[in-house]
């Protein structure tokens, strides 16, 4: 199931239960749900544990461990994305935002760290995406996008449509 951006973590693992278990309609109101824990991925590559626990008189009770996969920052997301086209005035939040957008994620679910702006389109700047401590959607390495200014000066060729000019007269 893919991850829609729109919706909370909590939304996004509550819909992949409630898709995997036909007729289940569990909501945030019914359950919480545990820190994940990493584990050992198994034949359906499942790389993390997570503890569903019935709130009291919401309808069901006790706990139940599940098993999924998260995705690795550095595996998982969009691998068709290496570089983000940033404005130099950009700052670290705006750029974290434009980088997020970019790969399809949940902005809660990661931060940015060792961040370099880019100066210029002939200076690329960098930024690394982790997941956070606890990421009920994302797991693994850290992921570096570089960051790339885009080149804003026009070609004079695309720019002037007549090269024949019509010439001068003379001052009146």
């Amino acid at each position: 199931m893919k991850i829609n951006v729109s919706l909370t973590p909590v939304a996004n693992l509550l819909a992949q239960i409630n898709a995997d278990n036909v007729g289940l309609n569990l909501t945030e109101a019914q359950v919480t749900i545990g820190v994940p824990s990493a584990r050992t991925p198994d034949a359906n590559l499942n790389n993390t544990t997570v503890v569903l626990t019935a709130v009291a008189d919401q309808g069901y009770s006790g706990t139940k461990t599940l098993t999924y996969m998260r995705l690795g920052l550095d595996t998982g997301v969009n691998p068709a994305v290496t570089s983000v086209q940033v404005l130099p005035s950009d700052d670290e939040a705006g750029t974290l935002a434009k980088v997020v957008a970019a790969l399809g994620l949940v902005a809660s679910e990661v931060t940015g760290s060792a961040y370099t702006a880019p100066e210029n389109e002939n200076t690329p700047g960098s930024i690394t995406l982790s997941a956070n401590a606890g990421s009920l959607l994302y797991v693994g390495s850290d992921l570096v996008i570089e960051l790339t200014v885009p080149d804003t000066d026009v070609d004079l060729d695309g720019a002037i449509t007549t090269a024949d000019l019509t010439g001068f007269e003379p001052a009146e």
